[in-house]
């Protein structure tokens, strides 16, 4: 349980230290006509896929690594 509270918790320092770095990014999305709630949806989506594909490698090297 411990360790699910930390994953997530450096989930999200990572998460919000992305949009930080990138919101320079994000005004010429705006600028073209993005909405802010797709901009939002485009920044989930990549920590999803990211989580997901960082979660499947973890799990395949721990199964070839056992």
């Amino acid at each position: 349980m411990v360790a699910l509270v930390v994953g997530g918790i450096g989930v999200m320092s990572t998460m919000l230290m992305v949009v930080i770095e990138r919101s320079s990014e994000f005004a010429p999305l705006s600028a073209v006509g993005w909405s802010s709630p797709q901009i939002a949806t485009r920044v989930l989506t990549e920590g999803v896929v990211t989580s997901v594909l960082g979660a499947a490698v973890g799990l395949l090297l721990g199964i070839f690594g056992a």
